[in-house]
């Protein structure tokens, strides 16, 4: 007589197979660099529109923003000195829940390419990730040689362009950027083409477009993003908004009203300290922006 197979069985077999069925989402931490100069609501709403147009694809999980502001040794005219940015910049994720500020680039003495940031918050990532390699049943001494040896394995595997996250819920690191970011991946000088090609293979990117922007058509037509089109994903703003620090800048040296284009706290912080005026646009002035001299001393 034959045997049945017990019902039980058969019934964690199907449940099995309908958990393994469940997509798993990736983790991902926003990375917005720039100069901040300063930082307004357009900034903040960057972020927000990026977590909705990601979650949305229910592929992803946004579990951090960070926004990183460029040192001092940018050269950008007009940039004021680093630590009032980075001030307004952490005023102004107070109210957020999701969203803080990491003074790393901020701090470094010399101007860090955007691939070298990601690098850095993707490092600190994996550095915070518990290791798993680890067995807990082994002998005190052998477990922190493990820990070690997996440590060392991390850090020579970040030191190479390819450091995106091996193991299945390490969280990767995403830039976030505006259109004319993007688009200014095409100005001669300003970027190595490796480090564009890195930063969409395996980091990605989430733009932000506005009028006036055509970031497909620019993807569309360049050699270097076309390839990684699956990694670039392009997000359209739904409540026109032309926001610029520039225009703020402008309007604050006018002595015209700024408020409810940048958080109130950044607002007080600029009035209380007067901050931008005539003198602070003038600062940089006659000197080459950090990217161009760099490319110019590479190509002597």
């Amino acid at each position: 007589m034959s045997r049945k197979r017990p019902i039980a069985s058969a019934k964690r077999t199907r449940t099995a197979r309908t958990f393994d069925e469940v997509p798993k989402k990736s983790k991902v931490v926003l990375l917005s660099c720039g100069s901040f100069n300063p930082v307004t609501n357009m900034h903040l709403r960057m972020f927000e529109l990026a977590r909705d147009h990601l979650e949305d694809t229910g592929r992803y999980e946004v579990v951090k923003g960070i926004l990183s502001p460029v040192g001092d040794g940018y050269m950008k005219i007009g940039l004021i000195e680093a630590s009032h940015r980075v001030e307004m910049a952490k005023l102004a994720v107070e109210s957020s829940s999701w969203i803080e500020v990491d003074s790393w680039e901020s701090r470094q003495a010399d101007w860090q390419e955007t691939v070298k940031v990601l690098r850095h918050q993707q490092q600190e990532l994996l550095s915070q990730e518990p290791d798993t390699d680890v067995v807990g049943t082994a002998k005190p001494g052998r477990k922190r040689k493990r820990m070690d040896a997996s440590s060392a394995t991390k850090r020579r595997k970040l030191e190479e362009p390819d450091i995106a996250p091996k193991k299945t819920g390490e969280p990767r690191v995403m830039l976030l950027c505006g259109a004319d970011v993007l688009e200014s991946f095409g100005v001669p000088g300003l970027w190595k083409p490796q480090h564009i090609e890195e930063i969409a293979s395996t980091f990605g990117l989430v733009c932000i477009t506005r009028g006036g922007s055509d970031a497909e058509a620019f993807i569309q037509g360049s050699d270097l993003l076309l390839p990684h089109r699956s990694n670039i994903h392009v997000v359209q703003e739904w409540v026109a908004n032309d926001v610029s620090a520039t225009r703020i800048r402008h309007g604050l040296r006018c002595g015209h009203s700024v408020r409810y284009l940048l958080p109130d706290p950044v607002l007080g912080y600029i009035q209380e300290r007067q901050l931008y005026n005539a003198e602070s646009e003038q600062r940089n002035e006659g000197v080459v922006l950090a990217p161009l001299q760099k490319c110019a001393r590479t190509q002597e």
